[in-house]
């Protein structure tokens, strides 16, 4: 009989721990279909980006090339940000409710 009540609880503790683990795991999924997902949208301005940053090392010392890299640095910064407001954006309209904040960006409840 004990050894029955023992199994019992094993056996309960095993699918409330299988539970959680398929809640973590299923957000996780969710989360990285989403920035996959927006990170296809934006890979044009990606590849300006990539071309961006060829063309200034493409330049020796010279002035233009200061001028490309901060170019470069506004166009990173700003295309980091929006990848950040557009994975959150995503992240309210499926109504992930386990995930508070994504990136610099905190999500309302």
């Amino acid at each position: 009989m004990l050894t029955f009540v023992m199994s019992a609880i094993t056996f309960g503790f095993l699918l409330l721990s299988l539970f959680f683990y398929k809640k973590l795991i299923g957000m996780s999924d969710a989360l990285n279909i989403i920035e996959k997902q927006v990170a296809a949208d934006m890979e044009i301005r990606a590849h300006r980006l990539c071309l961006l940053a060829y063309e200034a090392q493409r330049f020796g010392n010279s002035v233009d090339r200061r001028a490309l890299d901060e170019e470069f640095k506004d166009f990173l910064h700003l295309y980091i940000e929006d990848y950040q407001a557009e994975v959150a954006k995503k992240i309210r309209e499926h109504k992930l409710s386990e995930i508070s904040a994504y990136g610099f960006i905190k999500l309302d409840k």
